[in-house]
């Protein structure tokens, strides 16, 4: 992305923290007006509401599907994972797989900014390749819920990378949405070290009016299954002080008070569980705008090159494709109307399937 500059902080970046997502044609306040009078309708009857159960205008939408979100997410593992392979340390191996989910954060935005993934649909697949030999392979195994499942392999096998999420997003107030991937990641090495990845979640605010913000907010947490280590990775760790903390800051001499730091900055300790308790044996800090640091030393920082997804050929790529979608394809080429309709097709072609599959259930 043009305007950023190795090692600073990522020119999108709002100075109380979050990524500013654009929205250029300013398309997605009118939408979610619309969206909040489907929502509204449905808390009037007192129905259970899901963001994820409303179907949003192709024009808010960008040419990417989720599946095609999940390589965002993660696209520096491919970088990450091939060093942690190199080194026995479970240390500093924990490091490096902590540094792949850390410096990845911002990958989603940068691509999507204001916009919103197309709607899944059952079924739809996708493959992608890492020019190091990394292969990718994901299907959207079911609709409502959105359930996408992935897995990731690393060159001759030596790592490899399981998930299952559901996506989930509810209103958070009247001008803010929260959302999160429910379900863990597993990482598995080639001579049998697991880890266990739960991540936190994401705040997006200014989806009616005032500028559009998303966070990451809570907690990362990365679990070696293996040797009983762990890295925490606690976000906007300046507003989680506890009550007697917050009590001790106010009485002191105002000229040493501590600056607060952006939400987007994060605290890692990395512990050894012992039985009994567990020891820190190292912690880092950062953030997903900027960089990432253990005992001084950084491990990424903003700027460093993307990992790169090349899409098989037509010969190798199965027709369940996602970027073969009709709607995903008119929206790369701005044909709006088309793609609605597109979108309406598909998403009645799976309400019928849905229905067969109710009936054969019955009988």
């Amino acid at each position: 992305m043009e305007g950023i500059v190795k090692g600073e902080r990522h020119p999108l970046a709002h100075e109380k923290g979050g990524f500013r997502l654009q929205d250029p044609d300013n398309l997605i306040p009118e939408a979610s007006k619309e969206m909040m009078k489907k929502i509204g309708g449905k808390l009037l009857k007192l129905k259970v509401f899901d963001l994820m159960k409303i179907s949003a205008p192709a024009k808010i939408a960008a040419p990417i599907t989720y599946l095609e979100c999940f390589l965002n997410d993660y696209t520096y593992f491919p970088r990450y994972m091939a060093e942690v392979v190199k080194v026995q340390d479970p240390i500093e191996r924990i490091k490096y797989v902590t540094t792949s989910i850390l410096a990845g954060l911002h990958v989603g935005a940068c691509v999507l900014q204001a916009m919103s993934p197309l709607n899944p649909v059952l079924g739809e697949t996708c493959q992608r390749y890492a020019p190091d030999g990394t292969k990718y392979f994901a299907e959207q195994i079911t609709h409502h819920p959105p359930v996408s499942a992935g897995v990731m392999e690393g060159p001759e096998g030596k790592w490899r990378f399981e998930v299952i999420q559901e996506f989930k997003a509810n209103l958070n107030g009247h001008n803010s949405v929260k959302a999160h991937k429910e379900g863990a990641i597993v990482i598995t090495l080639f001579d049998g070290t697991q880890y266990i990845v739960e991540e936190g979640w994401i705040q997006i605010d200014g989806i009616v009016y005032g500028e559009m913000v998303i966070n990451v907010c809570d907690k990362i947490t990365v679990q070696d299954l293996t040797n009983n280590i762990e890295a925490e990775v606690v976000f906007d760790p300046d507003n989680k002080e506890g009550a007697m903390s917050k009590l001790g800051s106010k009485l002191k001499f105002w000229g040493s008070k501590k600056t607060k730091r952006p939400a987007d900055h994060f605290d890692i300790i990395i512990s050894e569980d012992g039985g009994d308790k567990k020891s820190k044996v190292c912690t880092g800090k950062g953030s997903y705008l900027e960089h990432v640091e253990f005992e001084g030393e950084k491990y990424w920082e903003i700027g460093d090159e993307w990992g790169e997804w090349i899409k098989p050929d037509e010969k190798h790529l199965l027709k369940s494709d996602s970027s073969l979608r009709a709607d995903l394809n008119f929206i790369k080429e701005k044909d709006y109307e088309n793609a609605q309709k597109a979108k309406e097709d598909s998403e009645n072609s799976q309400r019928a399937d849905k229905d067969l599959r109710d009936q054969g259930r019955k009988t």
